[in-house]
């Protein structure tokens, strides 16, 4: 009998705390993802609160959504442009209205996923 080739890494970490939103989960992962992509090395057991999962796993849930027509480019890009802002769209400036609309939109559609797969609490 062939060993197989790769075999997962044990992991010593107790699961992470789920995110109280999908608003809270998006912002992080974006963060941590464009981090990441700048050539930050995130370590395990540093964070002060140990999350759920991944950042990719949020971002790919938010991918998957598109891929299957449930989310729209537009609502990404502005889940994107605000997440990079680090922070959502303000009711109160003229330009961001339209954009609130979307952003509650996009994360209504968002959640669900995100909570199936254990990131953000149920309510």
């Amino acid at each position: 009998m062939a060993r197989p080739k790769f075999s997962p890494r044990p992991t010593d970490e107790a699961p992470g705390e789920p995110f109280a939103t999908a608003e809270e989960a998006w912002l992080w992962a974006v963060e941590r993802y464009d981090s990441t992509l700048a050539g930050a090395r995130p370590r395990a057991g540093r964070a002060t609160v140990p999350r759920a999962g991944d950042p990719r796993d949020v971002v790919n849930a938010a991918a998957r959504l598109v891929r299957s027509g449930r989310l729209t480019r537009a609502q990404l890009s502005v889940l994107f442009q605000c997440a990079r802002a680090n922070r959502p769209p303000d009711p109160r400036v003229p330009e961001e209205r339209a954009r609130l609309a979307v952003w509650r939109s996009a994360l209504a559609r968002l959640e669900p996923p995100l909570i199936a797969k254990g990131l953000v609490r149920g309510k």
